[in-house]
Formats: C-alpha cells, structure tokens, sequence
C-alpha cells in the first residue's frame, strides 16, 4: 500500500464508530472513537461526491474479502456492540 503518511498534513486517527449521512450532492462520512463507559468524540468528518463514495463502498468490500481469504471471517457484534462467537 503506497501511502503519503510521511507529509506534513497526514496524520493516523483511530475510529471505531462510524455514522454516514447525505444530500442529494454529497455523502459525509463520521468517523469516531468511543470506548464502552466513557464519551464518546469526535476524529474527522469526510465530504465526498456520490460516484467517489460508491468507490470507497467498492474498495472496502473488496478489501474485506481479501482480508477473510486471508485471515479468516471477521466477526461481527451485536446490537449491543458485543462481538458474536
């Protein structure tokens, strides 16, 4: 993976909650961190164009599959943020 993590304006953020909303021109895309017990905050809002966030959706599941294949199935949590066995 080629990366721009070295230029002065990239910075690595850890988020484990996500929310998404949009308009009829643009998708936003939440990203943030919340541990159980304590507040949760803000990282970073992303705006992107419809066509580019239809990418992104592309890129992850492919990502994701490539992960399983590789690692094995991802477990996913429950309603109530526990992960399933």
């Amino acid at each position: 993976m080629n990366s721009d993590a070295g230029n002065e304006e990239s910075r690595e953020l850890y988020a484990n909650y996500f929310r998404v909303g949009f308009n009829s021109a643009e998708f936003l895309l939440d990203f943030r961190r919340h541990f159980e017990g304590g507040p949760e905050f803000f990282i970073q809002r992303i705006i992107t164009a419809p066509l580019h966030a239809k990418e992104l959706s592309a890129l992850l599941a492919q990502s994701l599959c490539s992960y399983e294949e590789r690692f094995g199935k991802i477990r996913e949590s429950d309603q109530e943020g526990e992960l399933n066995k």
